[in-house]
């Protein structure tokens, strides 16, 4: 039996990076001047 064998995934870990990486150079460099005014109510709720 394999099920209590948990592998490491390269492939997952780029695809990780992939997300993670450009977010948090977003969040460092935000444009002047921006505001969440019109941002999505749930994404808002969620950063909460």
């Amino acid at each position: 039996m394999w099920l209590g064998h948990f592998g490491f995934s390269y492939m997952g870990l780029i695809y990780l990076a992939m997300i993670t990486i450009p977010n948090l150079c977003c969040a460092k460099h935000l444009p002047t001047g921006y505001t969440a005014k019109n941002e999505n109510k749930i994404f808002y709720v969620l950063k909460e």
